[in-house]
């Protein structure tokens, strides 16, 4: 006996050849801004009766959420929102289904950037899916957009340190350890560094200083052999 073949493909034809065409009657913004949209509810209302006459379900199952905060342009503290969706397709005669996965993202500046961002990610499975026309040079969006201003710039990086602050450093390096010897190790330190013991660190320059942190480093690894 050969396999019976699954009926979900032919539902889904009975459903796309049931659907009316759903018309962009809304209207967003004004001017050169505006422009029209099939919302949510006007999915349900086209699509349920289709659903229902040809025996198909549909069911939601999220994948993934990802949010984030951002600003406006005009410093409104907005939330953004992305979620991947799996919607299967359920055919009620035989059980046979077929899963499509969509993704929808939305901004809001309250509570409701989730439950746009689902509306968004339904309806563009639905219109995929089906077939279901779009207006050419028309975008299927909520009824609010918001522009998000740009990111702010890198942070600079650490200005470098002028030779007097690098000499400055060094000499309280140098004295710090210097102030530990006895007579003998620090004349020796001194006369490695090619300076002449009785030098003042006050007056060293970096070159110096320098030296004489190489000799104070090369001495202590001498004595911790």
């Amino acid at each position: 006996m050969a396999d019976k073949v699954p009926q979900i493909g032919q539902a889904l034809c009975n459903v796309m050849a049931a659907i009316n065409p759903i018309p962009k009657d809304k209207q967003a913004g004004g001017g050169s801004y505006g422009y029209k949209f099939r919302g949510i509810d006007d999915v349900y209302t086209a699509l349920q009766p289709a659903l229902i006459k040809c025996g198909v379900a549909v069911v939601p199952k999220l994948k993934s959420i990802q949010r984030e905060d951002r600003v406006s342009t005009k410093g409104t503290q907005l939330i953004y929102t992305i979620l991947h969706i799996e919607f299967t397709f359920i055919c009620a005669e035989d059980g046979s289904s077929v899963t499509v996965a969509t993704a929808g993202e939305a901004m809001d500046t309250g509570d409701k950037s989730c439950n746009k961002a689902m509306s968004a990610a339904y309806k563009y499975a639905m219109f995929q899916t089906l077939c279901i026309p779009t207006e050419r040079g028309s975008n299927d969006s909520e009824d609010n957009t918001h522009e998000v201003a740009p990111p702010p710039p890198p942070p600079a990086p650490p200005a470098e340190p002028t030779e007097a602050e690098r000499a400055e450093k060094g000499r309280a390096w140098c004295s710090h350890f210097l102030a530990e010897m006895g007579e003998g190790d620090l004349c020796q330190v001194f006369i490695d560094a090619n300076l002449k013991p009785s030098a003042k660190i006050d007056t060293m320059t970096l070159d110096e200083l320098n030296a004489l942190k190489t000799a104070i480093v090369a001495q202590q690894k001498g004595q911790a052999k």
